[in-house]
């Protein structure tokens, strides 16, 4: 089935149109997949990398055992996908259990609607949080129709910061590296682009790659230092 978003409420609830559950007019429990952005605090917000080991990343994301509903449900199930086996704790609500990389809540009968229940999740997640905070496209048309785009980034690693400073040497020698540390990234460009360059205020920087194909050109950026948590690198391209 085909939910459509058309719009959000005052009480930030979001209309869908689920049209036509089946052809026979039958009516089947719904299935809805919520992925939340940026409801995660890194706990503890800071952490260690020496040459003997690096601490891991942790996570811990409040939310609600019920999906959001201004209806009554008769009956419901919440399952959290957490991507890791290794929880370091998460709220218990009767009935809840753990499986594998799965918390699940329920099921649960005869709820009202805009019925919450908060509940909290720890875990590790050692995903590099890279976000665009600015963006700025610049397009240049010349009279003999030549296009030129560029686009300036100001990017900020928002994963957890380092207890100390960096240490390049700690990082080479690490065996198993720092896994939140953003090392390289890739942009999309049009398969038609052309004579592209990365570049920062310093100057040209010379680590990237373009893989150009049929359907598009896909650009392998490489900073000049390993990206960790608060760090704020500036680009263009």
């Amino acid at each position: 089935n085909t939910y459509t978003a058309n719009n959000c409420t005052p009480d930030n609830l979001m209309e869908n149109d689920i049209g036509v559950m089946s052809p026979d007019n039958s009516t089947s429990p719904p299935h809805i997949t919520d992925t939340p952005p940026r409801q995660y605090t890194t706990t503890p917000p800071d952490m260690a990398l020496t040459p003997e080991t690096t601490d891991n990343q942790l996570v811990r994301v409040h939310s609600n055992a019920y999906f959001y509903s201004p209806y009554d449900t008769l009956e419901q199930t919440s399952a959290f996908k957490l991507g890791t086996t290794k929880v370091e704790s998460f709220t218990p609500r009767s009935p809840s259990k753990k499986d594998g990389q799965s918390i699940s809540y329920g099921p649960y009968s005869s709820i009202a609607g805009k019925t919450s229940a908060r509940v909290t999740l720890h875990f590790e997640n050692n995903s590099p949080f890279l976000t665009i905070t600015s963006l700025k496209r610049e397009i240049e048309v010349s009279h003999w129709g030549n296009i030129a785009v560029e686009e300036h980034y100001q990017m900020s690693h928002t994963g957890a910061k380092l207890k100390a400073q960096f240490s390049r040497l700690d990082f080479q020698r690490n065996p198993i590296g720092a896994p939140t540390a953003i090392k390289s990234f890739r942009t999309v460009l049009p398969a038609s682009s052309r004579d592209v360059y990365y570049r920062d205020d310093i100057g040209n920087i010379s680590t990237s790659n373009l893989r150009e194909s049929d359907d598009a050109n896909e650009l392998e950026i490489r900073p000049r230092f390993p990206l960790f948590g608060g760090w704020n690198p500036k680009y263009y391209i």
